[in-house]
């Protein structure tokens, strides 16, 4: 289903406001991470960006929702890239299905804030993440 490098190499930060050592730990994470343990990490950022916007729509701040989405919608055109359509076969293709969702969602709901689709969201990434974190687990 994904490759083994990510198209970036960028994870985590950016919706964090991490200090100096926690980026150092998550840089060390990543560096040591199996590629199932990476989108793991992926996904973590996602939920966070979700988090944070989900928020910023609740307080009426347009900036950050903004921003967040931004991010998130990066996080998951990286989940999207290292999608192994080859070897993924269905699963890979109902992946992309649902990442092609979630960009859509997060469209909308960046030109018309909704608390609760967003929640929604957040959701379905979560259940994605859980299942990821238990297939990494069985990979280790």
């Amino acid at each position: 289903m994904y490759g083994t490098t990510t198209a970036s190499g960028r994870h985590g930060g950016g919706c964090r406001g991490a200090t100096a050592p926690a980026n150092r730990y998550l840089e060390l994470e990543v560096l040591s991470a199996t590629p199932q343990q990476l989108v793991v990490i992926v996904y973590d950022h996602l939920l966070a960006c979700l988090k944070r916007a989900r928020l910023a729509i609740e307080r009426g701040e347009v900036e950050t929702r903004t921003a967040q989405l931004g991010r998130a919608k990066d996080a998951i055109a990286e989940l999207v890239a290292t999608l192994d359509r080859e070897r993924g076969g269905e699963i890979a293709r109902r992946l992309s299905g649902l990442y092609a969702f979630f960009l859509n969602e997060l469209t909308d709901v960046g030109m018309h804030p909704d608390a609760n689709r967003l929640s929604r969201v957040l959701d379905l990434v979560a259940e994605l993440r859980d299942a990821w974190a238990l297939a990494a687990e069985g990979a280790v």
